[in-house]
């Protein structure tokens, strides 16, 4: 399990490498200066717009997650304006709470006839938290 956990370890630093070295890590936000790209033209979800699409969205918990999904729509009432408020300034600054990028990375094996000893035949999935699920329905 240990070689399996390294392989995919080693797969997430291969990628970061890749990246050009002023892009900046997870939890150190760029200087406001540094920013390529604001959005703008952002027009704001509304209330009615979040909350359809967490009606839509499926009741499935993960460990990472601190919201339960099925608790949050028994009291979207109460719940929906700070959802709202949460999504629109994640969107619209560009920037998202650790919380949000929480997952719970699991491999999967690409193809069920592939040979399910050899490492290089799974892909990491990344089970994300209710309300970045919400945040990445909404773009």
């Amino acid at each position: 399990m240990a070689h399996c956990c390294n392989n995919f370890c080693q797969k997430i630093l291969n990628i970061q490498n890749g990246f050009h070295s002023s892009t900046w890590s997870l939890g150190n936000p760029p200087e406001e200066d540094s920013c390529i790209s604001m959005m703008d033209t952002f027009e704001p979800f509304t209330k009615t717009d979040i909350r359809q699409l967490l009606n839509k969205s499926s009741n499935v918990f993960f460990a990472v997650d601190l919201m339960l999904t099925w608790l949050v729509k028994d009291c979207l009432d109460v719940l929906i304006s700070p959802i709202t408020n949460i999504v629109n300034e994640s969107l619209y600054l560009g920037v998202f709470s650790r919380f949000v990028k929480a997952a719970l990375v699991k491999p999967l094996i690409k193809n069920h006839t592939m040979d399910c000893n050899i490492l290089n035949n799974y892909r990491p999935v990344s089970n994300l938290t209710f309300l970045s699920k919400v945040i990445e329905i909404s773009i």
